[in-house]
């Protein structure tokens, strides 16, 4: 885009088109997909282990996505490709496309800030991933899910910020007044992060599985996320993962 595309806050139109693409939750009522079985008892210190390692692991990797809603308007419910590229702990790159071939979305973070682009529109905006906001309930609709993409990918296993939570689970303080709880599978991969706010607050969930192998660095085929609220959810399948440094991977 040139300098001569419009800066400014996104409007309810783009709202419904982002909604279609990946990041924002629609209007409606949706439930998560049923939960995991209970898995095996696991101590802390393997989870934790297992978790820093497959984070370790993550920087470098491009993932071919499918994506779609399951509430709001008929074009936000259909599967869409999209690319993600993963190129550090607070580094990520997101293009949307619809199911035409046509991008509709493309979103970076770096760090603490994020840049969205809605080119059909000729729109962006800059922002914050502001963790003091999602721990209070306050993220602004149409950055929600954007907040969640960073969550999803930035490290959180470490001795120093994780405790025992059960049998296969941990919580990890985030920031102040958020925390993660994340519960692994009889393979320490892990099938659920819950996170809450102020008050134990639930602010964002996310379900993995489909895992296609019991390697401890396995993604899983699919991703759930919602407001952990029982509001609409996206479902994320991951068709494909590269490395950078693979040629097909550009």
């Amino acid at each position: 885009m040139t300098g001569a595309r419009r800066r400014r806050s996104l409007g309810p139109t783009a709202h419904a088109i982002s909604v279609a693409a990946l990041l924002l939750l629609g209007s409606g009522c949706a439930r998560l997909l049923v939960r995991p079985g209970i898995p095996a008892a696991h101590g802390a210190p393997a989870i934790i282990a297992a978790g820093a390692a497959r984070e370790r692991a993550l920087p470098g990797m491009r993932l071919t996505l499918s994506v779609r809603a399951t509430a709001g308007p008929p074009a936000a419910r259909l599967a869409a490709p999209a690319y993600l590229a993963i190129d550090g702990p607070e580094r990520l790159h997101l293009q949307v496309l619809s199911p035409f071939g046509v991008t509709v979305l493309d979103v970076a973070t770096n760090g603490d800030t994020f840049s969205l682009s809605l080119p059909l529109r000729g729109e962006t905006k800059d922002g914050r991933i502001d963790l003091a906001a999602l721990a209070a309930g306050t993220t602004p609709e149409d950055e929600r899910m954007i907040v969640a993409l960073a969550m999803l990918f930035r490290p959180k296993m470490s001795r120093e910020r994780c405790r025992a939570a059960g049998p296969a689970a941990v919580t990890c303080t985030i920031a102040p007044d958020l925390a993660a709880t994340i519960t692994v599978d009889d393979a320490l991969r892990t099938v659920r992060e819950e996170y809450v706010g102020a008050a134990g607050r639930p602010v964002l969930v996310a379900d993995l599985d489909e895992y296609a192998t019991k390697a401890r660095d396995a993604l899983p085929g699919r991703i759930t996320v919602s407001d952990g609220q029982g509001g609409p959810a996206l479902v994320i399948r991951v068709v494909r993962v590269r490395r950078a440094t693979d040629p097909r991977a550009s």
